[in-house]
């Protein structure tokens, strides 16, 4: 699969940097592009307007095209996002570019984007903000800073200097939000430290860069994580990407609120819908990621999880229904598949193999319609020919720095292997 989280930054900036920029026209941030006290308009954020901003007309279409694309432009359109858990659609009334649509995160950017807060939109989960006290400090593990539900509280916490605006209730997409601009100027972060406005069970987060404006609409999850949207623009040039950011969420439409699909787990038994339904040993605190792909990754390690895939298909979406079909594509298409000792799985008779590859590219969709999984440089694969949920593939996966990372991925995934067991979900 692709890799995750903080490889998924760089991945991004440099997609992106190969893309032309183009200047706008500065507007759209309001008062204080005409020079008026910031601090003036900051003892004003604790104030709610009573009255809703108009509902967006916009209708959730769930014969939109499903949208599963990252790193790469779509054209104008309708379009099905079910990356967070949430499903939504939006309407693309020009060419954009999608950024990660993974693990939990959807990013949309203007077309000459240049890289994260270059005129983006970032739609997430989070399970918690930083420390309003002191936004330049980085959030660590363990633990949460400030709860995600309290936008209100947060903004009230912040330096009067770094808000721009009242913070406003409003709707997007038919649920409630509060909205509100903030810009962090000249801050700093650590040297060699990431700074970030919020996170998701750290497995993702939204950085905070000094000299950008960001809106921050925090929309109700219900009795879920609440559904975090923001905009950015770097530079007084770029602030027009505001309008385009409000047309673009006016479009915005949300299906049933769901969970979060990345969830922090700790050490023993758990359930996940993976494989039709497994019930595994975890041997540690690791992540649960629920996307097209099943994911159980590792805490700090970028790159290092296992991956279930269920069904796989070729890209082109024929369907591999053998243990033999799967090893011949994944060899005509460069995997080097070196076979192990065979084992067993749920009590069913499994396959084990070692692949690895240099640049395969995608090679395997994990359902018809949708997905793109790679060849690692190093991986362990479990493949189970279940007689009723058909052909099952477990991967150990290492994308980055494998002679260390391989290791580290297989004490992680082994015991999970090990104990998995098949089961049914209500």
């Amino acid at each position: 699969m692709f890799p995750n989280r903080l490889a998924l930054s760089a991945l991004t900036i440099a997609t992106v940097l190969a893309v032309a920029c183009s200047a706008t026209t500065d507007e759209g941030l309001g008062a204080a592009e005409a020079g008026e006290d910031v601090d003036a308009q900051a003892s004003e954020t604790t104030e709610v307007t009573d009255e809703l901003t108009d509902a967006a007309s916009a209708v959730f279409d769930e014969d939109a095209d499903l949208l599963t694309l990252q790193f790469s432009h779509i054209e104008p359109g309708s379009y099905l996002v079910e990356t967070i858990g949430t499903s939504f659609t939006f309407t693309a009334r020009e060419e954009l570019f999608i950024a990660p649509n993974s693990y939990g995160q959807f990013v949309v950017a203007d077309r000459t984007s240049r890289g994260p807060t270059d005129r983006d939109v970032v739609i997430m989960r989070l399970s918690h903000l930083t420390d309003p006290s002191d936004p330049a400090s980085p959030l660590e593990q363990p633990g949460p800073a400030w709860p995600a539900t309290d936008l209100a509280g947060w903004v009230d916490t912040l330096d009067p200097g770094f808000v721009l605006s009242p913070l406003e209730t409003t709707q997007v997409g038919g649920l409630d939000a509060v909205r509100v601009d903030v810009e962090f100027g000249s801050l700093e972060c650590p040297v060699d430290v990431e700074c970030f406005i919020g996170r998701n069970h750290f497995m993702n987060g939204q950085d905070l860069v000094g000299d950008v404006r960001y809106r921050i609409w925090m929309l109700d999850g219900e009795s879920e994580a609440p559904i975090f949207i923001l905009a950015a623009a770097a530079g007084d040039k770029d602030a027009a990407w505001f309008d385009s950011a409000e047309d673009l969420l006016s479009t915005l439409a949300f299906g049933d609120v769901g969970p979060n699909v990345v969830t922090l787990a700790p050490a023993g038994r758990a359930t996940a819908p993976f494989l039709g339904g497994i019930a595994v040993e975890l041997p540690g605190e690791l992540f649960i990621v629920d996307d097209l792909f099943g994911r159980i990754g590792h805490l700090t390690e970028a790159g290092v999880e296992a991956e279930f895939i269920t069904n796989p298909r070729t890209m082109d979406s024929d369907l591999l229904g053998t243990t033999d079909e799967l090893v011949a594509h994944l060899e005509a298409n460069g995997v080097v598949v070196d076979e192990l000792e065979p084992t067993t799985i749920g009590g069913l008779d499994a396959r084990v193999f070692d692949v690895g590859a240099n640049g395969t590219g995608p090679i395997i969709r994990p359902r018809e319609e949708a997905g793109a999984w790679a060849a690692p440089p190093r991986a362990r694969l479990w493949a189970v020919e279940h007689p009723e949920r058909g052909l099952l593939m477990i991967t150990a996966e290492a994308f980055w720095d494998p002679d260390t990372n391989f290791p580290i991925v297989l004490e992680q995934t082994q015991p999970i292997v090990d104990s998995l067991e098949f089961i049914e979900l209500g």
